[in-house]
């Protein structure tokens, strides 16, 4: 069940960010999006060397497309959101660290890291997320699964479909 905007601009935002976060670890993406801003700005570090990948969306349905890409791909098996904390330049901006364990659907191999998630959250719902990956944990794992079965540039469009993952 989704909740109301109404509702969210009451919670601290620690929950609204907790809310997000435990919403996406069970890959549920129309309540993840309930903690978000129409006009969310998502923005990661994956893409940096790939041309064909921006790494910035803004919007709801650009947010949606980039999840529902990943859980096409991935599926999270465990996301432990630490380490809460408001960040002392601006006190919209929430700071954790996310350890996860994806299984990757296609291949069934696992991929163990962390990363460090940063939302900004303005009346009540999430209006910028920045994630902060281990990018060449990342493409080191994706070229591994691309060797195995041959196939680089599956791998490659995996990097770009997979951007957001956890």
């Amino acid at each position: 069940m989704m909740e109301s905007v109404d509702h969210l601009k009451h919670k601290s935002r620690f929950e609204v960010v907790e809310g997000f976060l435990r919403s996406w670890a069970d890959q549920d993406v129309e309540r993840s999006l309930a903690f978000v801003a129409p006009n969310v700005r998502y923005s990661d570090n994956i893409g940096d060397s790939t041309e064909s990948y921006k790494g910035v969306w803004q919007g709801k349905n650009d947010l949606q497309r980039v999840m529902l890409m990943v859980a096409k791909h991935w599926t999270n098996l465990a996301m432990e959101p630490q380490h809460f904390r408001l960040r002392t330049e601006d006190s919209t901006l929430v700071q954790c660290r996310i350890e996860f364990v994806l299984l990757h659907k296609r291949s069934g191999e696992f991929m163990f890291g962390n990363n460090r998630f940063v939302a900004r959250v303005e009346d009540g719902l999430i209006s910028e997320i920045q994630v902060f990956h281990d990018a060449p944990m990342f493409r080191a794992f994706l070229r591994l699964i691309g060797s195995q079965r041959h196939d680089q540039q599956n791998a490659n469009e995996q990097l770009v479909d997979s951007s957001a993952c956890s």
